[in-house]
Order: structure tokens, then C-alpha cells, then sequence
């Protein structure tokens, strides 16, 4: 499954003219599975288009109807986009009503001018949409996931959440580590249980290197979840009982004889600068409405399968999702917070969601 998510620049008050929280509901277009929402954006309330999940696997024609609803999903919102801007400012509800339904906030919502101040993000020749793509991932090809997500982001100077690039980047090294590690540990283990274990080795450190360099900031700024290229959706307490039984072993002696938090604490104590990162494992994440975890509990977890840390408690509020079969395959849900460029034009887009799509459907 494919679900995406496209902020634009244009923005929305109150009838007052006040900005919205985040999230406010606006409008839900039924025939193209999607809703319009409020974000924030430089203190003020942009104008995001968010999809319903869409399954692009399946026989009987189903994977080619899921990548042409993606296609059209992406139709709408540019005509829907190009309706908004042409209404600006006046009137959400008028404005969105010949393709979407105004609901709750969106009812009495003001499409206003840009303030001064306000750069539009189409200030920088792209057509300024900025995505967010969520991706079911096939628990076998998560290894192949990770490369993709790689690919997609490389860590250069001046790109996007280069920390987070960076970190996906080393993610590999630390997989290799515990490959060498659990060769002593288990000799002649089967090729299947190595794949397991590296691919979990990349998934961990990806989100637990991501947790400390957002702590490592005091006081932390910014999104958490944008310390990550790729967000997983279920915690890893969830994911945990799924690996062989030997690399469940093998985690839980990395985990007892500390071995775990000094391999990650070493690669994470390195940044893209060339400079130095703490990794404080005793410090307490506690998101707003969320049950408490130390950083060390959270890597715990990974290797122990226990205690529960959901991943709330480490990024904040997000919607869970499950391990679960789509078409009798294992899958993940990933949310990846960085691919490609910053900002996007449509043709940009169309294009990831082609090859996402077939990207699924190969894995």
C-alpha cells in the first residue's frame, strides 16, 4: 500500500483570522480517497492535501487500478491546488465545494494573502509541494527498503534532514557489526536468519541514532520525526517476535552484556560535520500525552522484545500500525520523511509514485 501526503504554501485562517491548530480538519473528497487539512508552516496554517492508504498488489487487474487512483489521487489535488490559489483570498468552502466537501473547519476557513515574511516554497523554481510518502514495505524486503531509502536521500552538503541522511547512511556499518558479531555467536546460522538480523541492525539504528541526536539537542527543536529518513509505524516490541528465534537470542546477550548501546553510542558520537554526538541513554523522552521512556529502555525493547516502548513515546503522536498481511505478505509501515528533493514539482511526484508503486509490487 501507498498513501502520500502534499503541503502547499497557501494559507488558511479562521473566520477570524487566526491560525488554525494543526490538523484541522477542512474538506474530504470521496471519489479520489483523500482530505484536506490544516499544517503549520512559519507560524502560520498551511493548506495539506493527505491520502487514503491505496493498495497497488493484488491479481485481477487490482495492482494497475491501485497506481492509477495514486495517478489520479495526484490529479485532483493539482486541480484542487490550482482552484485554491485562484480564490486567494476569499472563501475556503466556495472555493473547494465543486470538488471536495468543506467540513468542520474548512466551513468557516479564510484563504488569506501571504503575509510579509512568508516565503512561498515555490520561491524556489519547483512547484513547491512538499511529500511525505507512507509506504507498506514487505518484512523480506526490508533490507532492500532501506537501500532504496538511501538512494533516494544522499547526505550532501546543504540537503535536507542531513543529519537523518547521514545517519541512514551508517546504518549499514552498524548491520554489519552485528552480522560479524552473530557469526561468532550462532556459526553456520542459515543466509535467511543473517538477512533478518541485518535488516532489523538497520531499522534500529535508524530510529534509535534518530531518538538520540534529537535529545542531543538542548533543548530539542524542531520535529523529531525529521530525525529519521523513514518513520517505521509499528514499534518494535511488535516486530521483535518475528525474528528467528538464534537473533532474538543473540540481541538479548547484546543487550545484557551492554555490548548494543557501545556499538550505536560509537557511530552516533560521529556526525556528518565531522563533529561529536552524545548518545544519553538514561534521558526520558515524554511527548505530550504519551507514556515515558529512557533512550535505553527504547533500545531495550529492540533487543528484548520488552519493555513495550511504543514508538509515540519516542517521536510523538502518530497513527500505530500493526505488523500485518496484505495479500498474504508480511508488512511494515514506513513513513519516509525525506526522498528526493526538498520541494517537488507535479511531474516529480508522478514519477515517485510510479516507481514506489513498482518498487512494491517487485518486493
Amino acid at each position: 500500500m501507498i498513501g502520500f501526503e502534499i503541503e502547499i504554501s497557501l494559507l488558511v485562517t479562521d473566520q477570524f483570522g487566526a491560525a488554525l491548530p494543526g490538523d484541522s480538519d477542512l474538506a474530504r473528497c470521496n471519489p479520489f480517497a483523500l482530505k484536506l487539512v490544516s499544517d503549520r508552516r512559519q507560524g502560520h496554517s498551511n493548506i495539506e492535501f493527505v491520502t487514503d492508504a491505496v493498495p497497488v498488489v493484488g491479481a485481477g487487474g487490482a495492482a494497475a487500478a491501485g497506481v492509477a487512483l495514486l495517478i489520479g489521487q495526484l490529479g485532483a489535488i493539482q486541480t484542487m491546488r490550482n482552484v485554491l490559489y485562484a480564490a486567494q483570498p476569499g472563501g475556503f468552502a466556495p472555493a473547494i465545494g465543486p470538488y471536495a466537501t468543506a467540513i468542520a473547519d474548512g466551513l468557516t476557513a479564510q484563504i488569506i494573502n501571504f503575509p510579509p515574511g512568508y516565503a512561498p516554497a515555490e520561491n524556489d523554481g519547483s512547484d513547491g509541494l512538499f511529500l511525505h510518502y507512507t509506504l507498506g514495505v514487505p518484512r523480506r524486503a526490508l533490507g532492500a527498503f532501506f537501500a532504496m531509502v538511501r538512494a533516494a536521500a544522499p547526505a550532501g552538503p546543504g540537503s535536507y534532514l542531513r543529519r537523518a541522511r547521514f545517519r541512514a547512511g551508517q546504518a549499514p556499518t552498524f548491520a554489519a557489526e552485528l552480522v560479524a558479531a552473530y557469526g561468532a555467536f550462532a556459526p553456520g546460522a542459515p543466509a535467511a536468519n543473517v538477512a533478518a538480523l541485518r535488516a532489523y541492525a538497520e531499522l534500529m539504528y535508524t530510529q534509535i541514532a534518530g531518538v538520540a541526536d534529537y535529545v542531543d539537542n538542548v533543548p530539542p527543536t524542531g520535529q523529531v520525526k525529521n530525525s529519521t529518513v523513514a518513520l517505521c509505524r509499528a514499534s518494535f516490541f511488535q516486530i521483535y517476535p518475528g525474528l528467528p528465534l538464534s537473533v532474538r537470542n543473540f540481541l538479548a546477550q547484546e543487550w545484557t552484556n551492554d555490548t548494543i548501546i557501545d556499538r550505536i553510542a560509537l557511530l552516533q558520537g560521529v556526525t556528518e560535520t565531522g563533529g561529536t554526538a552524545d548518545f544519553s541513554e538514561n534521558i526520558q523522552r515524554a511527548p505530550v500525552g504519551q507514556v515515558p521512556y529512557t533512550l535505553g529502555q527504547y533500545v531495550q525493547s529492540a533487543c528484548t522484545g520488552g519493555p513495550q516502548v511504543p514508538q509515540t513515546s519516542m517521536f510523538g503522536d502518530m497513527t500505530l500500525v500493526v505488523p500485518a498481511a496484505e495479500n498474504g505478505v508480511d508488512q511494515l509501515v514506513f513513513e519516509i520523511r525525506t526522498h528526493g528533493a526538498h520541494y517537488k514539482t507535479w511531474a516529480q511526484v508522478d514519477a515517485d509514485l510510479r516507481a514506489l508503486a513498482a518498487w512494491v509490487q517487485a518486493n
